[in-house]
């Protein structure tokens, strides 16, 4: 790996498994639908950061806004220091940073969007809120 990778998303929880390793529940696609509005609840914003054994340390920057109704704010923004536990260890490495959102209130068509940039390397992660849609499909499979 030549410099560092970033993989972030939303999930239900994130938490830590009696061998150290961390353990995500519920992970969340681009869009969730839901059934009532506003939605509410506890989300985790989580990054995952891919480091190459020649960074021992870096500072991520977070950035958290939400959109409800036409009306965007930031509701998080922080900057954090990351570094290699092991420093004589020659192997690439990985480090895990999480976030907990708690008590949402997310209005129909909410965006919900994360920002993390760390050495030059940025992501975005969105999560749009939708109605489950209410109607009946028909499916016709056909063979031919």
């Amino acid at each position: 790996m030549s410099q560092l990778e970033i993989c972030a998303f939303f999930c239900e929880d994130a938490r830590q498994e009696i061998g150290g390793k961390p353990m995500f529940l519920g992970v969340l696609s681009s869009v969730v639908m839901v059934d009532e509005f506003p939605m509410s609840g506890d989300l985790t914003y989580v990054s995952l950061f891919y480091v190459p054994s020649s960074i021992s340390e870096f500072e991520a920057q977070l950035d958290i806004t939400v959109e409800n109704d036409g009306d965007r704010q930031q509701i998080f923004s922080s900057k954090k220091k990351l570094k290699k536990v092991n420093s004589d260890d020659l192997d690439d490495w990985v480090c895990t940073s999480t976030f907990d959102l708690d008590h949402l209130e997310l209005a129909e068509n909410a965006l919900l969007e994360a920002r993390v940039s760390a050495n030059g390397v940025r992501s975005i992660r969105r999560l749009r809120v939708r109605k489950t849609y209410e109607e009946e499909f028909e499916v016709e499979v056909v063979r031919g």
